[in-house]
């Protein structure tokens, strides 16, 4: 298969899974190809660019509310509400907390920092 043919066929796929939701087993069967020749074109669909997944945080109204009523109250200029994945807070819990904030602050980092002198984390 040349290299443009395996292209279009990595793009194919890639449509067909993440766009329509189709299982690895039906692209296999509609293309005519082996399941795991479907996996190597996903795989090549995402090393090559064609594919990006993106994860955030899920947005809650209330966040954004908080956020504001916060920037408002404390004459801030951004504040950042973090939901975090955990319920309750106890000693177990606190590894997710600190994934939770490093991974919104990482988000936030180079916006945050940007003619800045002074940083508070609370």
């Amino acid at each position: 298969m040349s290299i443009k043919n395996d292209s279009a066929l990595a793009y194919r796929i890639a449509r067909y899974y993440y766009l329509d939701n189709l299982s690895q087993s039906e692209i296999a069967q509609m293309e005519q190809i082996s399941r795991s020749t479907v996996s190597r074109m996903l795989d090549k669909a995402r090393s090559s660019g064609m594919v990006t997944i993106d994860i955030k945080m899920p947005v809650s109204p209330l966040i954004d509310k908080l956020e504001n009523d916060l920037t408002k109250a404390l004459g801030l200029s951004r504040v950042i509400v973090v939901p975090v994945s955990v319920n309750e807070c106890n000693e177990s819990t606190d590894d997710t907390i600190i994934q939770d904030l490093a991974s919104i602050a990482a988000t936030n980092m180079a916006e945050l920092l940007e003619g800045c002198k002074i940083i508070g984390l609370g």
